[in-house]
């Protein structure tokens, strides 16, 4: 088992994984990432909601069951918390931004 900064455990996960970068091209889930919903996501370069969850929390913290508005530039908020989980996202965001 790895450890992460805070040297506590982590769970990893040795599966090789393949990846392949498209120009243009969506690639993956393509539905709502708001609870249980599956409706088409409104943006699918870029967007994780349908157009209704977008409305409803779009602009809100995207981390699991807050409800704070978003910190520019970021998809969290600003609690310090919140901030270290999207700091650790962000690098895999940026990637994924940069392939589209």
């Amino acid at each position: 088992m790895q450890e992460d900064s805070d040297n506590e455990p982590m769970n990893v996960d040795h599966t090789p994984v393949n990846m392949v970068v498209v120009d243009g091209i969506v690639m993956g889930l393509t539905h709502c990432a708001y609870g249980d919903c599956t409706s088409a996501l409104g943006n699918a370069q870029g967007g994780v909601f349908c157009p209704v969850h977008e409305a409803e929390h779009g602009t809100k913290c995207h981390i699991k069951g807050c409800t704070n508005p978003k910190k520019v530039g970021t998809l969290a908020c600003t609690n310090p918390g919140h901030q270290e989980q999207w700091s650790k996202n962000a690098f895999v965001i940026l990637l994924w931004n940069l392939a589209k």
